[in-house]
């Protein structure tokens, strides 16, 4: 017999409950006894207990805002009366007029829930919007959505994935009984950094007599890559694997380089947009590009290059701002070109290739020039030197509290791959002569590559050599790693990763 786990709690509160096996999902949530609320929220699509920790902020719950007479209300100042739900959930009734009332019902089975939303009364036409706020607690984990759809204001649309990092994720998709209208306009992420907030909105449309608009929340278990035959292997990584990528809550002053738009690939839900590290998650997402039915993420991609690609972040000289309005980090400019050797080759779009082949080449061109000495590897305007590293200066790559700088091994191990990308993206577009010059480029740099940064004493590659001349060797992992993983692109009936021919940056036997 199997062990039975049940993710309900005794309170004074009324519970909406569900009993699940272990390992299977399973959400817990709780339920306002005489106030239309959700004062607790949580899941674990593998059910190993994580639903015991509420991803809600303390003192705040989920709730109705809603609009009448040019005016917003919380929902759980308006009157409301409960009614027992004959599937077991609550239904509250919410009167926001005489003569208007919204019935908002919470339904729990399966690890999932369901919100379904109607409204009854002549008045009913008076109500001019509502939404559903979950306050959700980046503290505890960055909460934040997956959607393929997003516009120019940070909204987005459904199916998308909420996804809890190390909770699981859950498929948030919508219906409605009346098929010329839709459950939800738009949905978007709010949040500060300096408060540590994330909520995410859900923008209903507003109710209609005899119509019923529902919003499910299923537990939804990750494919895994297309030919990973290792199930048993997939089911521990699954979890973990889809916690890269975490788009961006609207937080900060979009007029202040301390801040972020909606919808952008970055740190977290309330930290950076980071285009050094684009090629992590552009990187994942091709493997993995359809994450839920409906739900890829290489729109997301494309839409966080072209974040990349725009305004003040892409420099007239080619230099593109690694965050804030950092420069001098070599890393920044290989990471929108490597992603999109990610976007182009998952989703063959040639026209949007086209349009910005030329700021790529500008960006790619910008590393051919910091070859200041012609010997094939990028220099840093860090020089690297012991005692130098000052702030408010950072070093030259993604590791920008070490003295990384001047002939740096991880910097040129990735522009390596960068320029094998951009000799790829020429050739998909029949650009022989740019082909051959980016790939000119990126054999130049690996024929100076391991002679410049083996350290024969230990068969190490060192992390930068700097101008002074001394070999930094800190038994760096990642530099060496990176040196023999990252490889020139292949045709798309090749091995299918990214960048994938094997063509190392230093051979094995210089390894001891």
């Amino acid at each position: 017999m199997k062990r039975i786990k049940t993710s309900c709690i005794a309170t004074m509160a009324v519970l909406v409950c569900h009993l699940a096996s272990a390992g299977e999902p399973v959400v817990r949530i709780e339920t306002g006894a005489v106030r239309a609320e959700v004062m607790w929220l949580s899941w674990d699509t593998e059910g190993t207990g994580r639903e015991k920790t509420n991803l809600l902020r303390p003192q705040t719950m989920v709730g109705l805002r809603i609009r009448s007479a040019g005016q917003w209300q919380n929902g759980i100042d308006l009157p409301t009366r409960v009614e027992p739900d004959i599937e077991g959930g609550k239904s509250y009734w919410i009167t926001v007029a005489p003569e208007a009332e919204i019935n908002w019902r919470i339904r729990s089975a399966g690890g999932g829930l369901t919100m379904q939303f109607s409204g009854q009364g002549a008045d009913l036409g008076k109500i001019e919007g509502v939404e559903v706020v979950f306050p959700f607690a980046p503290g505890v984990t960055p909460v934040t959505t997956l959607a393929s759809a997003w516009d120019d204001q940070g909204n987005f649309q459904l199916p998308a994935l909420v996804s809890v990092p190390d909770f699981g994720r859950i498929l948030l998709t919508g219906m409605t009984t009346d098929p010329d209208r839709r459950p939800l306009k738009r949905a978007h992420l709010d949040g500060s950094r300096a408060a540590k907030t994330a909520d995410l909105v859900l923008v209903l449309t507003p109710p209609q007599a005899g119509t019923s608009d529902t919003l499910e929340f299923s537990p939804h278990l990750l494919a895994p890559p297309t030919g990973f035959a290792d199930t048993a292997l997939w089911a521990k990584a699954r979890r973990g694997w889809f916690n890269i990528w975490q788009p961006t809550a609207r937080w900060g002053d979009s007029g202040n380089p301390f801040s972020a738009p909606a919808g952008i690939l970055g740190n977290n839900v309330i930290s950076d947009p980071a285009s050094c590290s684009l090629w992590f998650y552009a990187d994942q997402a091709f493997w993995t590009p359809e994450v839920a039915p409906g739900v890829s993420m290489m729109p997301l991609v494309r839409r966080t290059i072209e974040f990349w690609l725009t305004g003040s972040r892409l420099k007239p000289t080619g230099e593109v701002v690694c965050y804030w309005d950092y420069l001098n980090f070599l890393d920044a400019n290989a990471g929108p070109l490597i992603a999109s050797w990610d976007y182009v080759e998952a989703t063959g779009d040639m026209e949007w290739l086209s349009r910005h082949l030329a700021k790529l080449e500008l960006i790619a061109d910008f590393l051919a020039k910091r070859d200041v000495d012609n010997d094939g590897l990028v220099e840093a305007t860090q020089s690297g030197n012991r005692g130098t590293l000052k702030q408010p200066a950072r070093s030259c790559a993604w590791w920008d509290a070490l003295n990384c700088g001047h002939k740096d091994a991880y910097c040129n191990a990735l522009i390596y791959r960068a320029w094998r990308c951009m000799a790829d993206l020429e050739s998909k577009l029949g650009r022989v002569e740019q082909q051959a010059y980016y790939t000119q480029l990126a054999d130049k740099l690996k024929t100076a590559y391991a002679p410049t940064l083996l350290n024969p004493t230990t068969g190490w590659l060192a992390w930068w050599k700097s101008a002074d001349g001394e070999l930094h060797d800190y038994a760096a992992p990642t530099v060496n790693g990176l040196a023999n993983a990252h490889r020139s692109p292949a045709t798309p009936s090749a091995s299918r990763s990214p960048g994938a021919s094997a063509r190392r940056l230093f051979p094995p036997r210089a390894r001891t």
